[in-house]
């Protein structure tokens, strides 16, 4: 019985190794391209032409139109979906389905207020595409941040894929979940060794 549990947990262990270790690799290809954003919404184009993102969980990005990461922040208490434009050039307004938000372009929050109807005011537009006055056009498509226009296209952020989206991309589960599947190996090895040296 002892050796059954031992090759049972084993094998769990080794599926947790196997399923982190594919997670672990998407999200070295992801973050070597660019910070992962998980479910992505709403887009806006300041006049510099940096792209701002909202994502999960409860995140704006804004993307230099080269596609580097100028930086980030959470939008603390809220949760997305989230629509953005810009209300004067350096101010980014936030609508969440109860709420407007205002930020600076560097992520300092200036004003929030209750407004459920800010949501449905920004429109559906902005939600998948933006277009600059230049040409260029950026859109969320397979769940990343990718510049279609002009040719050719470029990833600016790369999509979160399964399993690494059961982790929200981010790094802490993943080692987690590798870790608990080394120790389960280690355990299910034990297990099944003492019952070998007992028979």
């Amino acid at each position: 019985m002892r050796r059954r549990l031992g090759l049972a947990v084993a094998f769990l262990g080794l599926c947790g190794v196997l399923f982190g270790a594919w997670a672990g690799a998407q999200l070295r290809t992801v973050i070597l391209r660019g910070p992962p954003i998980a479910s992505p919404s709403g887009l806006a184009l300041a006049p510099d032409g940096t792209v701002f993102v909202g994502a999960e969980p409860s995140r704006i990005y804004a993307y230099k139109p080269d596609g580097r990461l100028r930086a980030w922040w959470p939008v603390e208490g809220r949760q997305g979906p989230f629509r953005l434009r810009f209300r004067a050039p350096d101010r980014l307004q936030v609508a969440t389905e109860w709420e407007l938000l205002e930020f600076d372009l560097e992520g300092e929050l200036y004003g929030a207020e209750s407004d459920a109807g800010a949501y449905v005011r920004f429109g559906p537009e902005r939600d998948r595409s933006v277009t600059a006055t230049s040409g260029e056009r950026f859109e969320i498509r397979d769940q990343g941040l990718i510049r279609v226009a002009p040719d050719p296209p470029r990833i600016f952020a790369p999509p979160i894929l399964w399993p690494l989206s059961l982790f929200g991309g981010e790094m802490v589960p993943v080692v987690l979940v590798l870790g608990a599947g080394v120790i389960a190996v280690v355990i299910g090895i034990g297990l099944t060794t003492d019952r070998a040296r007992g028979a």
